[in-house]
């Protein structure tokens, strides 16, 4: 029978973090380098480099995220509860050591694993560290300053002659908990031929009525098994401080691999975080990138190639048409990519009129000019987008044709007419004074009242046509190419030629401090960064939250959440790597949020 380390992560925890972060853990001995523990054959391993600077930081965290009011205490109080003897084996236990936990096959070739625990010691001290090998766990071996537990029977050799290659940890803080796993031998534990995924791709694509589940299906399991084959590891980190909570992930390459050189290509591009400024910290979301036209070409051509098999064969000629929307489209965008550069970025905001919005949601559609001016009011969208160009004559020109373009046209065509919906593009050239810049929309028209399943009969036409009026209404693109970029807003011509102008947002991602920290803590180069507002999505939820409900959502209590990915393509060492830093703030606000949903009920409001 296969045992994963699923149910068995609990007590392993348990065990670990009740000894290592008792309430007054510190350095007790200067660390040094760490010693090789771990056996070569182990497929999965926990590391925490520096067990007291851990604790320091997570009582950081628990202290400014309020996970006190959450967990029922400070985290040294109820750890002194839980940890029996916690006075003696705090001085028995070497928190400048690390601490390490790692899964191992329990004979080779089996499926059945092993869960090795190793804690480092101070030797007059040991016996005190009898009650931790209680119940399941026992000890396997006693050497070099350090205790190992395990939860079963297991021929260890420690020290061991081979050691499992941990350095790539060495790129995470000493402070985190760090991660390092072997994809490929743990899918191979885990079941034969990819089971497990195979059944859960199934079911997710039968349920969710995808146009060719057969095709859908093999596509998927045959790019995720040859993705997975050539990783040779992939590491982990969870960092904690008084600022937050930072996640990082990557997937390390094997040598010679396909992604190798394809990694390789996109870690050319520059660093990501040069483009920073142009992103509003104000924004809802914002994010800068730098990628190869060419590599971004690829992932587009890589997309068709794994998913548009799925849209053929099942839904007859509506599928096909769908199939060569996208191959043609796939077209026009290599002529579009040809022509940039590498680096842009982009700032969304939104907001709602929650009134405007439950007045549409009451509305019979009998009045269409009524709901058309409603839906223009509900919702109001800002996109100021940058984009670096190789060559501004040949993009203008480009864009200038685009409306009268014929295969656009006829793109655009072959895909409405699938739904009983006329598509054009609208583009025209303006000038105000000196200043040159383009306009560009769409617009949608019914052209079959059966086809298109929003019209019931002719009331329900006219409320439709209404609506396509003011969707179409709300995406009019102003654009202009001025110092070797394309800049393109949803705002007035006014504000196109404030973004023209300037070098950076008035309030810029790269200037906020909170970023700012976060970014020297980032790889090298980083081929996107990104930052969601929370605090600008608890405005919009604040407007929506009835006056009488109990609730006091208090915004300027949130933060941002950043993100980065990176890229790097060095032979032998290729790797992606994402990560993201939540604000400890978040924790408490949306902690709050949610025991004052549960307090309406008994009529007692809640701050937040």
């Amino acid at each position: 029978m296969t045992r994963s380390p699923r149910p068995r992560a609990a007590a392993i925890v348990a065990l670990v973090l009740l000894a290592l972060l008792s309430s007054s853990c510190i350095e007790g001995s200067p660390a040094g380098p760490a010693l090789p523990l771990v056996p070569k054959e182990a497929v999965l391993a926990v590391v925490v480099e520096k067990p007291a600077k851990l604790y320091a930081s997570l009582e950081g965290f628990w202290k400014s995220a309020g996970v006190a009011a959450l967990a029922g205490g400070e985290l040294g109080e109820l750890l002194q509860k839980s940890l029996p003897n916690e006075a003696d084996i705090e001085k028995a236990l070497d928190a400048a050591r690390p601490w390490v936990l790692a899964f191992v096959p329990a004979a080779p070739g089996s499926k059945e694993m092993r869960s090795l625990v190793y804690l480092p010691y101070r030797g007059q001290y040991f016996e005190a560290l009898a009650p931790l090998a209680s119940g399941k766990f026992q000890v396997l071996a006693q050497s070099k300053g350090y205790v190992v537990y395990s939860d079963g029977e297991y021929p260890l050799v420690f020290p061991p002659t081979e050691t499992l290659d941990l350095s790539v940890l060495a790129r995470y803080p000493a402070d985190s908990v760090k991660l390092w796993a072997n994809p490929v031998a743990l899918q191979r534990m885990g079941g034969k031929d990819f089971a497990g995924f195979q059944a859960d791709v199934r079911r997710f694509v039968e349920e969710g009525a995808a146009p060719s589940p057969q095709e859908a299906l093999k596509a998927l399991e045959e790019g995720a098994l040859a993705l997975l084959k050539e990783l040779g590891s992939a590491d982990a980190a969870l960092s904690f401080g008084a600022e937050g909570l930072t996640v990082r992930a990557a997937a390390n390459v094997i040598p010679g691999a396909s992604m190798e050189k394809f990694l390789s290509r996109a870690a050319q591009a520059p660093s990501a975080l040069d483009w920073a400024g142009q992103v509003s910290a104000d924004a809802l979301y914002g994010y800068a990138w730098s990628i190869d036209p060419g590599v971004a070409a690829e992932l587009s051509d890589l997309y068709l190639r794994v998913a548009l098999p799925a849209l053929s064969g099942s839904m007859g000629p509506e599928s096909a048409q769908l199939k060569a929307f996208f191959e043609k489209s796939a077209a026009l965008q290599a002529k579009w990519l040809g022509l940039q550069g590498p680096r842009g970025a982009a700032s969304l905001d939104m907001d709602f009129d929650f009134a405007a919005l439950t007045a549409l949601g009451q509305s019979s559609g009998d009045d269409p000019k009524s709901l058309a001016d409603g839906i223009k009011k509900a919702m109001t969208i800002r996109l100021d987008m940058f984009q670096e160009l190789k060559d501004e004559a040949k993009y203008r020109a480009l864009l200038s044709g685009i409306a009268k373009d014929p295969e656009v046209a006829a793109l655009l065509k072959g895909f409405g007419e699938s739904y009983g919906i006329g598509m054009e593009i609208r583009q025209a050239d303006r000038k105000e004074g000196s200043f040159s810049y383009g306009e560009m929309g769409f617009s949608f028209k019914i052209v079959d009242e059966k086809k298109f399943a929003a019209s019931e009969g002719e009331g329900g036409a006219e409320a439709a046509r209404a609506a396509l009026e003011a969707v179409s209404g709300l995406f009019n693109l102003r654009y202009a190419t001025s110092k070797g970029r394309f800049v393109a807003t949803l705002g007035s011509p006014a504000e196109l030629k404030a973004l023209v102008e300037r070098s950076q947002a008035p309030r810029s991602l790269a200037a906020d401090p909170v970023f700012a920290a976060f970014a020297k803590r980032l790889p090298a180069k980083v081929q996107v960064v990104g930052a969601l507002s929370t605090r600008r999505l608890a405005a919009m939820i604040a407007k929506a939250v009835p006056a009488d409900s109990g609730v006091v959502l208090d915004p300027s209590r949130f933060g941002s959440w950043y993100s980065y990915l990176a890229a790097e393509g060095k032979a032998g060492a290729s790797r992606l790597e994402f990560g993201l830093m939540i604000p400890a703030g978040d924790f408490s606000s949306i902690f709050n949020l949610v025991n004052a949903v549960k307090r309406i009920g008994a009529g007692a409001g809640q701050d937040l």
